[in-house]
């Protein structure tokens, strides 16, 4: 129910109303409403911004074993929101969620050692994560992985994927 007030479907896109559901959902059990309640309050979308709230429910999902939840927390970590900003702490969580194989966060991780992200930049890496979402499909870590090819961070720059070549 609360999906559909946040998407308008079949009822009047309601953030407020929807925020109202993630909360029961989130008091009931589900980790999911406990993430998108905990998102809710850590924004302030459909309710008064309460980022230590938002936090503390958001937590409580990824210890329940949300990936996304874990996700989301090494975002908080990562940006700063709503605790110190702590680039080793969301790349251990992103690592966390990665070895569930969100492909997410295998891109988090390859990001935050191509720029750095308050991490010594280690191209190796990057190219090593991107790969990893990349051979799960994920588009994202694909397009990242091109980049690295065609720059020649952490790889040796080639403009061709190995299944382009012929003979």
């Amino acid at each position: 129910l609360a999906r559909l007030y946040t998407n308008g479907t079949g009822v009047s896109r309601d953030a407020s109303e929807a925020v109202n559901w993630y909360k029961k959902a989130a008091l009931a059990g589900s980790t999911n409403g406990m993430l998108l309640y905990g998102d809710a309050l850590a924004t302030g979308t459909g309710t008064v911004k309460d980022i230590t709230e938002g936090h503390r429910w958001i937590k409580q999902a990824s210890d329940a074993g949300n990936v996304a939840a874990l996700f989301r927390l090494g975002r908080m970590y990562r940006d700063g929101e709503g605790v110190s900003r702590d680039p080793l702490e969301a790349v251990n969580i992103f690592k966390k969620a990665a070895e569930a194989n969100y492909t997410p966060a295998m891109v988090a991780v390859g990001l935050m050692f191509e720029g750095g992200g308050g991490l010594e930049a280690d191209h190796f890496q990057a190219v090593s994560w991107y790969k990893k979402a990349a051979d799960l499909g994920d588009a994202e870590g694909m397009a990242a992985l091109g980049t690295m090819y065609s720059t020649g961070r952490g790889v040796e720059k080639n403009y061709r994927s190995e299944e382009s070549r012929v003979g």
